[in-house]
């Protein structure tokens, strides 16, 4: 890069960064489904800012892709509901634990009078094609979050929407209600952010590679 080039990049990432997000001060359905129950407690009483430009980006383009994905199932003739009657979100609150989903689609076929949960995800190739041969719950977070927003909505099916972010590709899912799971996840997220102290390490060193990828690493390693 040109001096020129590298002063844009710089002025652009730091405008970024300085762009404020919104705290949270719940326990959000995005992290309930977390296989370790020490990065559960952290993500809530330690919460993070991101600071990196380009996860700022990543996310960004991900809530535009979510924007084009709404008007394409609008035009295939899907009717869809982002926002409930007081004009906000759908959601919910259940003490500390709340979520916010994409929406509400009618219009599915062969179940075109059955309300389904509408939820978006973008991925690259890699991710989307093990999606592909696995299924939209082979993630646990993403599993737990359905299925705590159907149970929340008394909504019964979920239309999954995963958008291949390399190729434009998409996968569509359909995935019924599991209200065990939803509950059991809840009650798991609730008990562990109230304990008094982080719960112990689930993996074995900070080499894992778990823990490699994790935003409390210095933090949970630092006692080791």
């Amino acid at each position: 890069m040109s001096r020129t080039t590298e002063a844009i990049a710089q002025m652009v990432d730091e405008a970024l960064l300085k762009k404020e997000e919104k705290k949270r001060d719940y326990l959000g359905t995005s992290s309930i489904g977390a296989e370790c129950d020490r990065q559960l407690w952290y993500n809530y009483h330690k919460p993070k800012d991101v600071d990196q430009a380009k996860v700022k980006r990543i996310f960004s383009v991900g809530h535009k892709l979510e924007d084009l994905m709404v008007e394409w199932l609008k035009l295939a003739g899907l009717t869809l509901f982002t926002v409930d009657k007081k004009g906000e979100q759908f959601g919910f609150v259940d003490g500390i634990v709340a979520g916010h989903c994409d929406g509400v689609v009618l219009g599915v076929p062969f179940a075109e009078k059955i309300p389904h949960l509408l939820e978006f995800k973008t991925a690259n190739d890699f991710r989307w094609k093990a999606f592909v041969k696995d299924g939209f719950c082979s993630d646990e977070k993403y599993k737990t979050q359905i299925h705590i927003y159907m149970h929340k909505l008394k909504l019964t099916r979920c239309l999954a929407v995963i958008l291949n972010k390399n190729t434009q590709e998409m996968y569509y899912e359909i995935i019924e209600a599991d209200d065990f799971h939803a509950v059991s996840m809840i009650n798991r997220g609730k008990e562990i952010v109230a304990m008094d102290s982080e719960p112990g390490r689930k993996y074995p060193s900070k080499s894992f590679f778990r823990c490699q990828y994790c935003n409390w690493k210095a933090e949970c390693w630092s006692k080791e």
